[in-house]
């Protein structure tokens, strides 16, 4: 028994120490809603607290005026083995795209990031047609609490993005980060 748990331990430890620190891929089909054509996040590692410089480019093949979306997220921390991190308020959830977005954004108008680029950030706004940001430098607040040192370490996740209506996915994304 003893010798199964070295096992695994030394393999989780291989794993982390030799995985690539970013990995961010778009997992989804050609005919998707929303395609993420290139992602870049400078450095490979996410700093909490402090900045990343970031580019990417996205393709929205429709407009998104009425669009019924959920976005389902799992998110898992690498300790000797993955564990998922429960939904409480973040985490692995599923949220609605559209009303999360109008909930934050309509009353307030969008982040800057996102107007200065020309990107829409209300689901009634968003039409079909390719978006991009270009070396945008975000700065990247500490975690608040006495717990937060917790939050560093190996992160795996997927966030897919389903149609209610047509009860299908229609988007997604694998991002795997390391957080210092």
């Amino acid at each position: 028994m003893f010798g199964i748990i070295c096992f695994i331990t030394f393999f989780g430890l291989i794993l982390v120490v030799f995985s690539d620190p970013l990995i961010i891929t778009d997992c989804g089909n050609e005919d998707d809603l929303i395609k993420i054509k290139n992602i870049r996040m400078m450095p490979d590692e996410l700093p909490i607290p402090g900045n990343i410089t970031l580019s990417a480019e996205i393709e929205v093949n429709k407009d998104l005026a009425g669009a019924q979306l959920d976005l389902e997220v799992s998110i898992q921390k690498h300790f000797i083995f993955w564990l998922p991190i429960p939904c409480s308020s973040l985490g692995s959830c599923a949220y609605d795209v559209c009303q999360v977005l109008d909930n934050k954004f309509c009353v307030t108008g969008c982040p800057p990031l996102l107007a200065n680029n020309g990107i829409p950030c209300l689901c009634d706004t968003i039409k079909a047609g390719n978006y991009s940001i270009s070396n945008q430098r975000i700065n990247i607040p500490a975690i608040p609490g006495y717990f937060s040192w917790l939050a560093t370490g190996y992160y795996r996740a997927d966030l897919k993005l389903r149609d209610r209506t047509a009860n299908k996915y229609v988007g997604c994304l694998h991002i795997e980060v390391t957080i210092v």
